[in-house]
């Protein structure tokens, strides 16, 4: 299911991950290059509408220069810490400067109906939050739920040449996030194949 990805408007959507995991997607390799839909403030409208509209995600806003940076730092803290997790060597420290962020937002926790039958903790908010603090709330108790819970035994780094993201293996064999970073890594392997054996002929 993981291996589903959708791009819409330049935004890498997977609709089987948690928001957080779909945070860490705002960043992602596309076969060339690494894009980064929160470089500039645009783009970053256009990633949180996206996830907004299609995945139920908090309520988006154009963010300012500064908020741009803030929800990068927000980006960085979690990438560190599902790096962390993956490799096994997660410790106290490492879930200080997420913590750190948590602190400094006016958190209420609220429960929200995704659709009929389904609901879950999606907003977060008081009334000093602002848009910016629901967004990093929601994002930031997502990824908390991530490595809390059960996906936490099943969270991956994708092993395909370049890719920077994560994602949640549900089937054992499964090595990449998608089905495209699967074809790239065997046809990079077929290439390194076909290398060595010019290099090193029988």
């Amino acid at each position: 299911m993981t291996r589903i990805r959708e791009i819409k408007d330049g935004v890498l959507l997977r609709p089987f991950e948690s928001l957080a995991t779909n945070f860490l997607s705002s960043r992602y390799y596309n076969g060339r290059h690494v894009v980064d839909l929160l470089e500039d403030q645009g783009s970053a409208h256009r990633w949180m509408d996206a996830v907004h509209t299609d995945l139920n995600g908090p309520a988006p806003f154009t963010p300012t220069v500064t908020q741009l940076t803030e929800l990068r730092t927000n980006r960085a803290q979690i990438d560190a810490l599902y790096k962390t997790l993956v490799t096994g060597t997660l410790t106290e420290s490492d879930v200080t400067a997420l913590n750190e962020t948590l602190n400094m937002l006016p958190l209420v926790p609220q429960l929200q109906v995704r659709r009929i039958g389904d609901a879950a903790i999606l907003a977060l908010r008081n009334g000093d939050g602002t848009d910016e603090s629901n967004v990093v709330a929601s994002i930031s108790m997502a990824a908390i739920d991530t490595v809390t819970g059960p996906r936490s035994r099943l969270l991956r780094k994708c092993h395909a040449p370049r890719c920077v993201l994560y994602f949640t293996q549900f089937d054992s064999r499964q090595h990449w996030c998608s089905n495209v970073c699967g074809n790239r890594a065997r046809v990079a392997r077929t290439a390194e194949n076909h290398r060595l054996a010019s290099t090193h002929p029988r």
